[in-house]
């Protein structure tokens, strides 16, 4: 559309050169001042404003179509910003529930382990310390565990030993001296 209202517009101009080649140049020339300016009045006046008239038209229909253009752009910007944002937002509660999960994976075996301890700590000779993983906490656990088997035993046998050294005084204490 716009292309078919340069060509428009371009058929003025050509008839205004025409006419200003050669009807008035040849009057200015001549120095015939009344049928120059009736020339320049007429002709080349109604040329000149059938050419404004489509450059005009030109202008507008070029501005309505940036107009548009800028309006589907800003509408592409802004919902590309929307979906950006949806985006960043679901990152980050992704983000949140990775971290949540990285670190209740990390910190529960710890208070699980302090929880034992504390049995532990009261007494209870039968509380182990859990040891679900393979890491450094596991390993921890295992040695832990490991090294109260062993006090146990040692408790065990030196409860044996204090046993037998009972009955040894207890049957000399009885035995005719």
């Amino acid at each position: 559309m716009r292309q078919a209202l340069l060509v428009e517009a371009h058929a003025p101009v050509e008839a205004f050169l025409k006419a200003y080649d050669a009807q008035f140049l040849p009057l200015v020339l001549k120095r015939d001042h009344h049928k120059s300016t009736e020339v320049a009045f007429g002709v080349l006046t109604d040329e000149y404003e059938k050419h404004r008239t489509a450059i005009d038209k030109a202008v507008q229909i070029a501005q309505r179509e940036q107009t548009q253009i800028e309006k589907v752009s800003t509408e592409t910007v802004s919902s590309s910003i929307g979906m950006l944002i949806g985006f960043a937002i679901t990152a980050g509660a992704l983000a949140g529930v990775v971290g949540l999960v990285l670190t209740r994976s990390v910190t529960r075996p710890f208070a699980r382990m302090s929880d034992e301890l504390k049995l532990i700590d009261e007494g209870r000779r039968d509380v182990r310390l859990t040891a679900t993983t393979a890491n450094e906490v596991g390993q921890i656990a295992r040695a832990f565990n490991s090294t109260l088997d062993t006090i146990q035993a040692n408790a065990e046998a030196l409860q044996v030993e204090m046993d037998k050294n009972k009955m040894f005084e207890s049957m000399s204490d009885n035995s005719p001296a």
